[in-house]
Formats: C-alpha cells, structure tokens, sequence
C-alpha cells in the first residue's frame, strides 16, 4: 500500500513520464557499473566502491591505474596510461574529473582526495624534445617527468598542466584559474591564474 501511494504521489507531481525517468536512471546505474567492471577488467590497479565512469572514457588496455572511492570521471575522458611496469595513474577518493579531461601518463601522475578538475583540461608529464632543428620534432623522444597533485585543489576549465623532469607539484587546497599553464611547482594555498600561470594571492 505504502509503495501504492508513493507511486501515486510521484505520478502525480511527474505525471505520466515517472516511468520512463525511472528507467533512464536504473539504465545509467547499469552503464556506471557496467564501466566499473571495464576498468576493473582491462586495466591493473582497482576501482573503489561509489565512483562513476560515464560513458566513452578511454583507457588504455593494461595501464596501471589505481581509483579511489566516491571518484567521477566525466564523459569522454581520456587517460592514456602507458601499460609498462613503473608507470602509474593514481586518483584520490573524492575527486572530480569532468567531461573531456586529457590524463597523458608515460612515468608517473597523482591526484590527490578531493580534487576538482574543470572540463577539457589537460595534465601531461612529458613533452617533446625540441632541440634540434635538423630532426623533426616528433622524432626528438620526449621529456619525462611526472605530475603530483594535492588534495583539495581546484583546477579550472581548459587548463594545461605540464610535467617536467623534476616533478610538477600543486601544494593542497590551492586553486589554478580556468585557461591556465602551469609548469612550475604550485606551493600550497594559493591562487594561480594566467599562461604561463602567475600568483594572484594566497588563501589564507
């Protein structure tokens, strides 16, 4: 009776698309578990328990990749792990990576617990070679380095954060303004902004 009267009121307030609205989310919660699983599958490393991997995220086949509990991954990420030994991706209970996020990892990348990525951001931790001017840029090899992040940092829409060699570090509970480069070593509660990304002030 008591299920009666709810599906009555809901109804009520819903009117007749009650239905198909419960059937869309029993579907995404079958999508997100179904993405779990993939993940779990495909890759080394683990999943934990509440995270939500929306639909067309792209990951490489063995990669290590280790994913803390309560974690979002958006929509058509991309995180292109090299799968060799020594190489990881480490995501923190709690954060957020939204839609279209590029994670490029050929050593080594962390992301802290409660970390908020804007969408269409890209962390990379290595770059080409440039040096010679008689070898094209993409023969070079790359620059390895490797990215660690905090926790409890804001990072903002559209931004680029570059590894380097001796290790590209945002201090915990600071902020880099959407549109940014960084490059350098953040120190901890502090807001960043510009490209290249310069201080604005410090959270204090």
């Amino acid at each position: 009776m008591n299920l009666a009267r709810r599906a009555a009121r809901s109804i009520s307030h819903y009117g007749w698309q009650t239905p198909a609205i419960a059937c869309e989310r029993g579907l995404q919660a079958t999508r997100h578990w179904l993405s779990r699983m993939r993940f779990s599958l495909v890759t080394l490393g683990s999943v934990g328990t509440g995270t939500t991997i929306e639909d067309d995220v792209l990951v490489n086949g063995g990669a290590n990749v280790n994913i803390g509990r309560g974690v979002h991954i958006g929509r058509g990420s991309c995180l292109l792990v090299t799968p060799a030994a020594g190489i990881s991706l480490t995501i923190g209970d709690g954060s957020w990576i939204s839609q279209g996020c590029v994670l490029v990892v050929r050593a080594s990348m962390r992301i802290g617990r409660n970390v908020l990525i804007g969408e269409f951001t890209s962390l990379r931790d290595t770059t080409h070679r440039s040096d010679s001017v008689d070898v094209p840029i993409a023969k070079q090899g790359d620059i390895l380095g490797y990215i660690d992040i905090g926790d409890d940092v804001w990072i903002g829409r559209g931004c680029l954060i570059q590894g380097k060699p001796g290790g590209t570090h945002i201090g915990s509970h600071s902020i880099i303004g959407a549109n940014s480069v960084v490059t350098r070593t953040i120190p901890p509660n502090s807001v960043w902004a510009g490209a290249p990304a310069r201080m604005l002030r410090a959270r204090t």
